[in-house]
């Protein structure tokens, strides 16, 4: 016989019982729409095999990703309660307390938001080529600010590259962390990041106005001649930099001729 979909001549009724018997499939409802012959029943078995599956397979894979996130946010919370602990235990002074918890926050955030390269476990079966370019494409717009590195990346690419893979770190500061001290032996030229920073001139007592922050640098001489620093690089805020070691930095213009005439 026909079925109640045939009963019925306007197009938009039969769409939306399609829609709903469809729905159903996926679901505990019921619908007023039944198969009428063999073909029907068939088609009606398949649909709910694979609705089957299918549900079966998102609530599973829903299941595990909650399962996970507590996990971690479990995991968050048991390690920021054993800090607490050490800190108290040892009676660390409350301040310094403070600003370890806010920037052991600070990073725990940053790194829910991006991915750790040690978790990456396939970059270390890259090439060292694909590794240095890696490492240029992180480092290389921070120092290429400055005119000379911005003239190494214009001509001398490889050197660059070169200078980035073997002569760069970096470092995290946390808000009030020292950067150097005035009359320190420079160890390292600074490529600010990241952050704010107080720079403070030896014999003065306030820090210039306005701070330091992202794309600016100290201690360049170093690269060129022993040096002492100049005056103190205090944190002002949870903040990042890039070294680049004098030596690391000697060996690798060495390479190339063309780089002679900087010297």
């Amino acid at each position: 016989g026909n079925s109640p979909i045939e009963e019925f001549d306007d197009l938009g009724w039969r769409y939306a019982t399609s829609l709903h018997w469809s729905i159903t499939q996926f679901t505990p409802a019921s619908v007023d729409v039944g198969a009428r012959n063999l073909t029907e029943r068939v088609f009606s078995i398949l649909v709910l095999f694979f609705a089957m599956m299918s549900v079966s397979s998102v609530i599973g894979s829903t299941s595990a990703a909650i399962t996970q996130l507590r996990n971690m946010s479990g995991d968050r919370t048991k390690q920021f309660w054993l800090l607490r602990r050490y800190l108290k235990e040892n009676k660390i002074d409350f301040d310094l307390r403070d600003r370890i918890l806010r920037y052991a926050e600070f990073k725990a955030d940053a790194a829910a938001k991006k991915t750790a390269p040690a978790k990456v476990g396939l970059l270390g079966v890259l090439s060292d080529p694909l590794k240095q370019e890696i490492s240029t494409s992180l480092y290389s717009p921070t120092l290429a600010m400055h005119p000379f590195f911005g003239h190494l990346e214009e001509f001398m690419t490889k050197i660059l590259r070169k200078v980035c893979t073997s002569a760069i770190s970096q470092l995290s500061l946390a808000e009030h962390d020292v950067g150097f001290r005035a009359n320190e032996e420079a160890s390292s030229m600074f490529f600010l990041k990241g952050g704010r920073f107080d720079y403070t001139l030896a014999g003065q007592s306030q820090p210039r106005r306005p701070q330091l922050g992202a794309q600016e640098w100290l201690g360049e001489v170093t690269l060129w001649a022993k040096w002492r620093y100049r005056g103190d690089l205090v944190a002002a805020a949870v903040s990042d930099v890039l070294l680049l070691a004098p030596e690391a930095f000697a060996k690798v213009m060495q390479l190339h001729p063309r780089s002679w005439h900087f010297a």
